[in-house]
């Protein structure tokens, strides 16, 4: 892997995490509790035995070991580090543009209204020029987070259809709300290793085309 920023791993790994509380801890808007004709949200079978099956996934490991996560910080490092360059380059445009209105007005043939007039212009279209480009890692950003929290909800969606657990929650360092936890029903490293094979097949598909 390429070596990447220590800043924006953290401030993009943060976000994530942010966005796997969201997902995975909250109800969804209209959502309803459910609850037995018992009155209690457990259930039982004929034996009196309840039929609660809740497992946990430790998001923080996901993002440490999910090659997709990876590459896709590595790859946003380089367009930041790309990004910056184009506007540095601008910037030095219009700094050579700022010495030449400067000679102009010297020389008489433009008045220093008009000089002033035509840098506010330049600057403008540097401004914009940088907000646009922070706009477009930003929105980037974004989608990465989207596919990220649906390859890990479907990940978990297959993993659950022959497990058939009631619940399978996120842990991480963020929304560490596990007091105790059964170490055998953390299946972390099932969902790690769906997510790397299912990435896998893609690279390679890409590869073949």
């Amino acid at each position: 892997m390429k070596k990447i920023s220590i800043a924006l791993n953290i401030a993009f790994a943060a976000a994530i995490i942010s966005l796997f509380i969201l997902h995975f801890t909250s109800k969804t808007p209209g959502e309803k509790a459910v609850v037995a004709e018992s009155d209690t949200a457990v259930a039982f079978d004929s034996s009196g035995q309840s039929t609660l099956r809740i497992a946990f996934v430790n998001t923080d490991t996901i993002l440490a070991n999910y090659d997709y996560y990876s590459d896709q910080i590595s790859e946003i490092q380089n367009d930041k580090v790309a990004a910056e360059k184009r506007v540095m380059d601008k910037l030095k445009v219009l700094e050579e543009e700022y010495q030449k209105y400067i000679y102009k007005v010297k020389l008489g043939v433009m008045t220093e209204a008009q000089a002033e007039a035509e840098f506010s212009k330049k600057n403008e279209e540097l401004e914009s020029y940088r907000t646009s480009a922070s706009n477009a890692l930003m929105e980037k950003q974004e989608q990465i987070s989207k596919r990220l929290y649906d390859s890990v909800f479907n990940a978990v969606a297959r993993y659950n259809e022959r497990s058939n657990f009631t619940y399978i929650l996120a842990n991480n360092s963020i929304n560490n709300s596990l007091l105790h936890a059964d170490k055998s029903y953390d299946l972390t490293k099932e969902i790690l290793s769906d997510l790397n094979t299912s990435y896998d097949k893609y690279i390679e598909s890409k590869k073949k085309k």
